[in-house]
């Protein structure tokens, strides 16, 4: 187990709105205000990072769940006209189709504001190969772990889908030997996913043009992961 950091963000051009005076002259508003859209993309902050690993010989297999937190956004683009809060849909984004961006002048990190906003949750089911390049050298081992396989994606929260993708990592990794079947493991390594688009298409695609992405970029999600764990290695002879 460790901690796990998502290095760059995994979901991009999200709608972040904030409060006007302005009133929804819409009738079935129920009083509430016109909000002002922006373009921001998601941090993905440390979380806890839970493996299991079988090695046999130098090949291995392992089934892997971070948590990330959301806590933080980068706001990059400035809607040019308000909207309404009737268009934010049951999973928390906004259909903001129509609305124009225009970059601000200094990107702007703020706090998330939404409560009890659900981690990102990853899983992946992964093999792969473990070069051992110092072999018990008073008691310590040197590998390097490379890895790949697929990925789980999921949000924690109402009415979220759940996506699949593929994943690939390789790292570093030390091992100290206790005894004959227990040693200590500890490792740091980086990794790459991309899964389908995580948010509706429509919207990334049209978010992508605005912002001056390429349109294949908005066909898929992708993450840059950092890991750090520490763990206990059993030996079956």
């Amino acid at each position: 187990m460790g901690q796990s950091q998502g290095l760059t963000p995994y979901q991009r051009n999200i709608v972040y709105t904030s409060d006007t005076n302005e009133p929804d002259p819409d009738p079935n508003a129920q009083g509430r205000s016109l909000v002002r859209p922006y373009l921001a993309d998601e941090s993905n902050g440390w979380g806890p990072h839970v493996a299991l690993r079988m090695l046999v010989d130098s090949f291995s297999v392992s089934l892997a769940a971070q948590w990330h937190a959301r806590e933080q956004l980068t706001v990059h683009h400035e809607g040019s006209s308000l909207i309404s809060q009737r268009r934010q849909r049951p999973d928390g984004s906004y259909d903001d189709a129509g609305v124009d961006y225009t970059p601000l002048d200094e990107e702007e990190l703020i706090p998330a504001r939404q409560r009890n906003r659900g981690d990102l949750f990853v899983s992946s089911l992964q093999g792969g190969w473990r070069w051992q390049f110092i072999q018990d050298w008073e008691g310590f081992s040197v590998f390097v772990p490379m890895e790949a396989g697929l990925v789980l994606v999921y949000i924690s929260e109402p009415a979220r889908p759940i996506v699949f993708g593929l994943r690939a990592e390789a790292g570093l990794g030390v091992s100290y030997k206790l005894t004959d079947t227990f040693s200590l493991r500890t490792s740091a390594t980086l990794s790459a996913l991309g899964t389908l688009e995580y948010n509706p298409l429509e919207d990334a695609t049209r978010r992508a043009e605005i912002t001056g992405s390429s349109t294949a970029s908005s066909l898929f999600s992708s993450m840059i992961q950092s890991t750090l764990d520490f763990g206990l290695i059993f030996r079956v002879r």
